[in-house]
């Protein structure tokens, strides 16, 4: 005798069939994962919709107003819950590891906060798994949250992705190497700072990288091409999560994240991409999934969600274009950027030679660019010395234009230098340099001041950054030999 036909819902919608039991390990694992899941991800999707509706309310204020408005986070609770959970963290690291927090998360999200963050948030998901277990022990599965929980991670990856991508497609994240990478020798640089380097020198490279991330970003949006995108997704964060621990880039534990959570939503369709690649079988028929209870109602809501991701990408090229032009490659360098020789250094009327061992006696000067504040620059740029035995000595400076002054103030090594950085003991240095600056041609500039109570002379001629392999090098369809420099 035939068995009874599953029943089915009519009006478009896919059939239902009866679900069959889970494990008990199977149900004690998606609580688990559900709960950790949910607390892991909640800022970081709260904080997505915040920034995208202020985004949106940047851009109406900037066509109606003169005065454009600030991303409005202080209106959603995302500071609030940043804030709840910033305390939870440090009371636990406090009362519970002995650690006292000092550093929050920053430029590197692999701090010792972060560290008890995640350690936080799985106690706390393992205690609600117990709970939820203790009190909803007979419930055989959990098919429908399990959906929730795809469109969840779906989500949040898709804006994650999104970001990151659109940020190498406006080449921001890697930008080209400029005149203090170009000067650095490798020796000096960091493992971050060479892959920053290695991405930086080709633009084709970290687009292609970026096009990655932004399409399998946008495959997650839609139930039918989540699949295709969480593959797209895992093979580029697997990546990523290669170099952030190969290089020691402080992105490993939210990388990691990312890439497990792109695992997650393979998870149900693993079975028969084996069957595909493997076996010479039939495909098993996909899960059936449930859309809205009405046809007209799952188009309406599929043309919102289109129109929805269409706005998005809108806004993420209108906010490229303008970081592109701020501080991304097309913002306009100050006039004294440049990597310059020291042709003359005269301390009064007295020419000083470029004797080995005299810290004052530079050899070298560059002159990076100042960061604005939306790039967390404070009016001031990088400057860097170099004696004859090419020892750095690092200023941060000011630029007077209209006066032709450029104050610089010993500080510590670096760009932009982290937060409580000292400036290094240097003997015989003084700690505040105001110069008058004149360019007498393009390519020359002399700077006049004191170092110390003597007056100084600096006459100083421009390198083209051009004049470096790195940069002018370009590509070449035939190679007759390996050009390895």
């Amino acid at each position: 005798m035939d068995p009874t036909p599953a029943p089915t819902i009519d009006a478009g919608q896919a059939s239902v069939t009866t679900q069959p039991a889970w494990h008990a390990l199977t149900r004690i694992s998606f609580r688990l994962a559900f709960c950790y899941i949910l607390l892991y991800n909640f800022e970081s999707f709260l904080g997505s919709v915040s920034s995208l509706v202020g985004q949106i309310e940047t851009w109406i204020r900037g066509i109606f107003t003169d005065t454009p408005a600030s991303v409005a986070y202080s209106f959603y609770p995302v500071m609030w819950v940043k804030e709840g959970s910033q305390w939870l963290v440090v009371w636990i690291a406090k009362n519970v590891f002995g650690e006292r927090i000092t550093v929050f998360p920053n430029g590197s999200g692999d701090t010792t906060f972060n560290y008890i963050q995640v350690a936080t948030y799985a106690s706390l998901a393992g205690l609600a798994a117990i709970l939820w277990s203790a009190f909803d022990f007979r419930r055989t599965h959990y098919t429908r949250l399990h959906s929730l929980l795809r469109i969840y991670i779906r989500y949040t990856l898709a804006f994650t992705m999104l970001s990151y991508g659109m940020a190498k497609v406006f080449p921001l994240q890697f930008p080209a190497p400029d005149v203090l990478k170009l000067t650095q020798t490798y020796g000096e640089a960091s493992p971050m700072g060479i892959l920053w380097t290695f991405m930086g020198s080709s633009a084709a490279y970290t687009m292609f990288a970026g096009y990655s991330e932004a399409i399998g970003g946008l495959l997650l949006f839609w139930r039918r091409t989540t699949f295709l995108g969480a593959i797209v997704v895992a093979g580029v964060m697997a990546n990523v999560v290669a170099l952030n621990f190969c290089y020691d880039v402080p992105v490993k534990l939210y990388s990691s994240h990312l890439f497990l959570q792109a695992i997650v939503l393979m998870a149900p369709e693993m079975g028969r991409l084996c069957t595909l690649l493997f076996t010479d079988r039939a495909l098993p028929p996909r899960t059936p999934t449930r859309g809205l209870s009405r046809p007209i109602l799952h188009r309406w809501w599929i043309g919102l969600k289109s129109a929805f991701v269409a706005g998005f990408m809108v806004l993420q090229v209108i906010e490229g274009l303008h970081a592109y032009s701020e501080y991304g490659p097309g913002a306009k360098m100050p006039p004294l950027y440049g990597l310059y020789t020291v042709e003359e250094f005269n301390r009064g009327d007295i020419p000083v030679p470029p004797l080995a061992g005299d810290m004052s006696r530079w050899g070298e000067v560059v002159v990076d660019r100042i960061y604005p504040a939306s790039w967390g620059g404070d009016g001031t740029g990088a400057f860097r010395a170099r004696t004859v035995d090419r020892i750095p000595i690092w200023y941060r400076y000011r630029l007077d234009e209209q006066a032709r002054i450029l104050t610089l103030t010993l500080s510590a090594p670096g760009r932009r230098p982290q937060p409580g950085a000292t400036a290094p003991e240097l003997p015989d240095l003084p700690s505040t340099l105001v110069f008058n600056y004149k360019e007498t041609d393009p390519d020359r500039l002399t700077l006049e001041g004191k170092m110390g109570e003597e007056p100084v002379e600096i006459k100083l001629k421009r390198i083209p950054l051009d004049s470096f392999q790195l940069k002018n090098r370009g590509f070449r369809w035939i190679n007759e030999y390996p050009y390895n420099r």
